[in-house]
């Protein structure tokens, strides 16, 4: 994978695939969307674990705390989607639903941070900004390489 100058790119592409992948995944054939939705939840759950892992620490004070809150149920509740959409099957009547909603939860959450949280930390220092930009890289180049 080519270095990106912004390492927040990154997460941005992510919210992009995982938006496309679901969307293909409401639009696919029955038989398709198992392994759609077994590679979206593979997906979703290494970028969610990335932003609390290396994206919010490392934003650290710049979060207000009340924001953090926020951030880590919308987590919750874009994980208990993704759960319902899995565990209840593709097969089901609401599976239609459950992905509408998935996908409304993960567009308003690309939405914000994207609009407001990627802007703080667009304000790092240099020096934590070089230090997202490694972890960020190194987190994906291992999860490709566990992919693999």
């Amino acid at each position: 994978m080519p270095r990106m100058s912004d390492p927040l790119e990154l997460l941005a592409q992510q919210h992009d695939h995982v938006i496309a992948l679901l969307d293909r995944y409401a639009a696919a054939p029955e038989a398709e969307r198992p392994q759609l939705a077994t590679e979206l939840a593979e997906i979703l759950a290494d970028h969610l674990a990335v932003e609390q892992s290396l994206v919010y620490p490392i934003l650290g004070g710049s979060i207000p705390p009340l924001v953090r809150d926020e951030l880590h149920a919308e987590h919750a509740q874009i994980k208990r989607a993704l759960a319902e959409l899995l565990w209840i099957g593709v097969d089901d009547a609401d599976a239609a639903a459950r992905s509408a909603t998935l996908r409304d939860l993960l567009c308003g959450h690309a939405a914000y941070q994207e609009q407001e949280l990627f802007e703080l930390a667009g304000s790092l220092d240099p020096i934590d900004r070089t230090v997202l930009d490694k972890r960020l890289h190194a987190w994906f180049a291992s999860s490709v390489a566990d992919a693999a």
